[in-house]
């Protein structure tokens, strides 16, 4: 098996400069982070342009050997490789170079994420595997593992069946966990268990606490290494639940189909150790054997598209809101009548903009909590999809 260095005992190693400042690169990549991810992307390529130049430097005199050769390939498609998008010269090196020699793992690693970038997930996971094959211990082979099974989660490959999801999303969290296992101190590999975890929190339209307690837990270990201190993703998914709700404005017009639609409200057959309640008999926090039940007057627009949020009136005619996860726009429509088991309710009072908004919102906490029209929702319209934290594809 060959490293990165790529030298024979004894031998002066000519690519030792050039591998150094690749290593600074992977660094910029990882934990530098600018105002946009295109000024980024333009700071990367630069740098590698003028390292390319480094290795084009190199006599080819002082690269003759078969594995000098493919050492080169192998650090000129990593470096055209440093963009975001996909780069067909940089597929074609990295190919050459495993040609030459196949036991390189960093070139697999690399190979793999150039597949992925070009959309074909099923080689790229056949690369990752060889390099895994090669080096079972692995770092960062286990963390784009366990990064790309979460993409196949994310509905990627059009898998859609949630037994081999819940499958698949299990090997992503031990993957994380086994790159975890090769150093405990590496935020990077804790920030990639914790969008594991988030992955499996979202899957199945259900929210499994435990997972969202180990993600928020996988998240704070990764904000203990100093170079994940300042990753926006981190502080993203980390806040993002809570921003969601604080953010999301109150409706802008009257509704003036309140009454017609509180006195068509329907009884809807329950578990009889349910109280039926109206919006105003609900406690703050958890209503444990309360149905909260309403009529869908619209769908409340929401920039990141989940959850939903609907505005709803009980047959009291009090307006509140909804929230709901994991499924799609489709499952709810309006005038539609949803009613939601052992809600949680929360009475907002806060100002945006300079204006002071109030409103009651009622969750439920399983999306089989959940009735539209007196049903459970239907498998078609569950998503079966992780919250999107897109970091070098982790």
């Amino acid at each position: 098996m060959s490293n990165v260095a790529g030298e024979d005992a004894g031998k002066e190693n000519v690519f030792e400069d050039v591998i150094e400042f690749t290593k600074q690169v992977d660094e910029l990549r990882n934990y530098f982070f600018l105002q946009t991810r295109s000024e980024k992307g333009k700071v990367l390529k630069e740098q590698a342009d003028l390292i390319i130049k480094d290795l084009d430097a190199i006599p080819e005199e002082m690269r003759q050997s078969k594995e000098d050769q493919a050492m080169y390939l192998y650090l000129r498609g990593k470096l055209l490789d440093v963009s975001p998008g996909y780069n067909q010269d940089a597929e074609q090196h990295l190919t050459d170079a495993l040609n030459l020699k196949n036991d390189m793992v960093d070139a697999w690693i690399c190979l793999g994420a150039c597949m992925w970038k070009k959309g074909d997930l099923v080689k790229a996971e056949s690369c990752y595997k060889f390099g895994l094959d090669l080096d079972p211990n692995n770092k960062e082979l286990l963390r784009h593992l366990s990064a790309l099974e979460r993409r196949v989660c994310r509905g990627d490959t059009g898998e859609t069946d949630v037994r081999k999801l819940e499958e698949i999303i299990k090997e992503s969290i031990k993957h994380a966990k086994d790159a975890i296992g090769q150093d405990v101190h590496d935020g990077l590999s804790w920030y990639f268990l914790g969008n594991a975890c988030l992955t499996a929190y979202f899957l199945t339209g259900s929210w499994d606490h435990d997972m969202l307690l180990q993600s928020l837990k996988a998240y704070k270990n990764a904000a203990k290494d100093k170079r994940m201190q300042c990753t926006a993703e981190l502080c993203y998914n980390c806040s993002m639940k809570m921003n969601d709700a604080k953010r999301m404005p109150p409706p802008k017009s009257p509704l003036p189909t309140v009454d017609s639609l509180a006195s068509s409200l329907a009884s809807v057959e329950l578990d009889p150790s349910y109280e039926r309640a109206t919006v105003d008999r609900l406690t703050e926090g958890l209503n444990k054997g309360k149905a909260v039940t309403g009529k869908v007057l619209f769908l409340v627009e929401n920039r990141s598209k989940k959850p939903l949020y609907y505005i709803v009136c009980d047959s009291d005619r009090n307006c509140f809101v909804i929230t709901v996860y994991g499924v799609r726009n489709t499952a709810i429509k309006e005038e539609d009548q949803v009613t939601l088991l052992d809600p949680y309710f929360h009475y907002f009072d806060f100002e945006w903009k300079g204006k002071q908004y109030q409103f009651k919102s009622v969750r439920a906490n399983l999306l089989r909590k959940l009735r539209v029209n007196g049903a459970i929702v239907s498998p078609e319209h569950v998503i079966h999809r992780s919250m999107y934290a897109e970091f070098m594809e982790g």
